[in-house]
């Protein structure tokens, strides 16, 4: 079962190493653009990412007028495009992030809520969510070492709410899903519960997760 869970994470790998390499060499022709930082067990180094419009630059385009157009910003479209100044050129295939995603970009939780599962330890929590048992503690204002089932918890990290389509479990820590443009993202979830999210697969839910760690805080 390990063989197998570990070729299916280094599949996923594999063919974000791809892309990422396809975008290096030509990136005005990007499909999606990342909006995330860095990765989770090399499976996620693109991360969630925001998908995108590819439009041919015609005569008389400015950046200012097609960001205008797309309900976007001059400065997403010279990230979007890894442009250095305003020139763009007749003919320039040009990558227009989706307004409506980058305005999820923007939806960041400061401080998510994780209720406590069975086998949750303070020190457990801390390690997945990527924080500190401290950390947590000042936050929910305790001074107590142990959590009890179904107790909430505010978790001082960056959390993120996206749609994913449920694929199903990878191990019995992480799960697999897909974002907006297709693409397989691994998130982390309580040990044993991976299974939960087999019986739930094709489904698209709402799930909040950490950005550094890609651990799943919620589910709507």
């Amino acid at each position: 079962m390990t063989e197998i869970t570990m070729t299916r994470k280094e599949a996923i790998a594999k063919k974000r190493a791809i892309k990422r390499k396809k975008k290096a060499g030509k990136v005005t022709t990007m499909a999606c653009v990342a909006v995330m930082g860095a990765a989770f067990m090399n499976v996620n180094s693109v991360k969630v990412a925001a998908c995108s419009d590819t439009y041919t630059i015609k005569n008389g385009d400015t950046l200012y007028s097609l960001a205008k157009k797309y309900n976007v910003t001059v400065e997403q479209l010279k990230n979007a495009n890894g442009l250095t100044s305003d020139f763009i050129r007749t003919g320039m295939d040009l990558a227009v992030p989706a307004a409506h995603l980058i305005d999820q970009e923007k939806k960041v939780i400061n401080l998510p809520e994780y209720t406590v599962v069975g086998g949750d330890t303070l020190w457990s929590v801390a390690k997945r969510f990527g924080t500190s048992v401290s950390a947590i503690k000042h936050a929910n204002n305790t001074d107590k070492d142990f959590i009890l089932i179904g107790q909430k918890l505010i978790i001082p990290v960056q959390a993120k709410t996206e749609t994913f389509t449920t694929i199903g479990a990878v191990d019995s820590t992480s799960i697999e899903v897909l974002n907006k443009c297709g693409e397989p993202v691994v998130l982390k979830v309580p040990f044993g519960k991976a299974l939960d999210y087999q019986k739930q697969s094709g489904k698209e839910l709402n799930i909040t997760f950490t950005k550094d760690t890609f651990a799943v805080l919620s589910i709507r």
